[in-house]
């Protein structure tokens, strides 16, 4: 359930659950996601904040992160499942922190400010968080002869978190400006790759900016243009997994 798409799919299968789970003879029906697309809380918003699909009999619109394991049911029309997680998880979950938790890296405008030194996109709570979504043995290039400038560890250190979208693959996501990349080699330096992509893209990735002035005020706001479609390494043709929910308005 590492990929976004796999996620997104689980809340359009019928699942098969127990009725009564306690017994070891029970019988099972089908059950639905139940709740219609106008909810806070849907396929894309859920599984963007990390959970898929996974009710029981008693519970048939609960749902589970595909990294920390948290259940959750009982969603309301007004439910933000980001919100949620983050509240719930913050202190437990690398997915809640990275991504559900940008919510707090925003000001009134939509500008990334970071008033919490805590989650400065440079810090090593932030580091560490995003090298725990490459998993122990999900990313494929750690260990791997000759990939030693594409280990987790540094893909992490350069601001991304790992957004596959099928097993063994390699794409990446840096959350703040939304660029992905895939197709990794081994001669590629993770930064200097985030830092070429950034530099022709005519906007200014937030990771990158901070990391360039960690000795400034901290509440400084990062104006960041509407980032442009993710862009898939060396030209191939890759969509990203990421659906981009949050984005700064367009500069001035």
């Amino acid at each position: 359930m590492q990929s976004l798409q796999t996620r997104i799919d689980s809340f359009q299968k019928t699942k098969r659950v127990k009725r009564y789970p306690s017994k070891s003879s029970s019988s099972t029906a089908s059950v639905k996601w139940p709740h219609p697309p106008d909810f806070k809380a849907n396929a894309t918003t859920l599984a963007e904040a990390g959970f898929y699909f996974s009710p029981s009999w008693d519970d048939r619109d609960s749902v589970a992160c595909f990294l920390c394991g948290k259940e959750l049911s009982d969603w309301d029309s007004n439910d933000d499942p980001f919100e949620i997680h983050y509240t719930k998880c913050q202190n437990s979950c690398a997915w809640a922190v990275v991504r559900c938790g940008l919510i707090e890296d925003l000001d009134s405008k939509g500008r990334f400010v970071f008033e919490n030194k805590k989650r400065l996109p440079s810090s090593k709570a932030m580091e560490k968080a995003r090298l725990e979504t490459f998993g122990k043995i999900w990313w494929p290039h750690d260990g791997e002869p000759g990939h030693g400038a594409t280990t987790s560890i540094k893909m992490a250190r350069a601001g991304f978190v790992y957004t596959p979208q099928a097993a063994e693959d390699d794409t990446v996501t840096c959350l703040y400006c939304n660029l992905s990349l895939g197709g990794w080699e081994t001669e590629d330096d993770p930064v200097q790759e985030h830092r070429r992509r950034d530099s022709k893209s005519g906007a200014t990735c937030p990771f990158l900016a901070f990391s360039e002035q960690q000795s400034e005020d901290v509440s400084t706001a990062v104006h960041i243009a509407d980032p442009p479609p993710p862009r898939a390494k060396r030209g191939k043709a890759r969509a990203t997994t990421s659906t981009a929910v949050v984005q700064a308005p367009a500069q001035d």
